[in-house]
């Protein structure tokens, strides 16, 4: 090959390098937007110190998360009334009390599969 094909080639490879980093530097910028999956891993309690607490209901034939106080809807759940046991069922008419965001996610995982 003679010296301009590979100054061709070098440029070309020197220009998707630039067009990928600047790619790259303009979408990583960006915050991804609030869905239901990510809702809950974006939830932060008011203290950290403070106990966190979830509480889960059935509303609209799916399962809500709400905050310790039962007053903050912090995520509604694809899990269906349809997917769950009748003995789940008449748990989450009452609300289940999870104290830990591990224990909800353990709960929730165990729903899903």
């Amino acid at each position: 090959m003679n010296k301009r094909a590979y100054i061709f080639y070098l440029s070309v490879i020197m220009m998707g390098m630039a067009v990928s980093f600047l790619a790259g530097k303009r979408f990583a910028a960006e915050e991804p937007p609030v869905t239901k999956t990510n809702a809950v891993a974006n939830y932060e309690p008011a203290s950290t110190g403070e106990v966190q607490g979830f509480w889960l209901k059935l509303q609209n034939n799916k399962i809500v998360i709400y905050d310790k106080t039962k007053e903050h809807m912090i995520a509604e759940t694809d899990i269906r009334k349809s997917d769950c046991s009748v003995r789940d069922i008449h748990l989450l008419e009452n609300g289940i009390y999870l104290e830990t965001m591990e224990g909800l996610f353990k709960y929730l995982q165990a729903h899903t599969s």
